[in-house]
C-alpha cells in the first residue's frame, strides 16, 4: 500500500498507510519522534 497523497492522521485508514506516508518523508506524522507515526493508528 502507498500513501495515497494523505497528508495528515486523520485521512489515513491504517497504520500501513501511515508507515507508506512516513516512509516517504513525511516525517511531521511521527509527533514524539519514537519513529511511530500516527500514534492512534499504530498504537492499539
Amino acid at each position: 500500500m502507498g500513501c495515497g497523497g494523505a497528508n495528515k492522521c486523520s485521512a489515513m485508514t491504517s497504520c500501513e498507510q501511515a508507515f507508506a506516508c512516513f516512509n516517504e518523508g513525511q516525517v511531521d506524522l511521527d509527533r514524539d519522534g519514537d519513529g511511530i507515526p500516527c500514534e492512534a493508528l499504530c498504537n492499539n
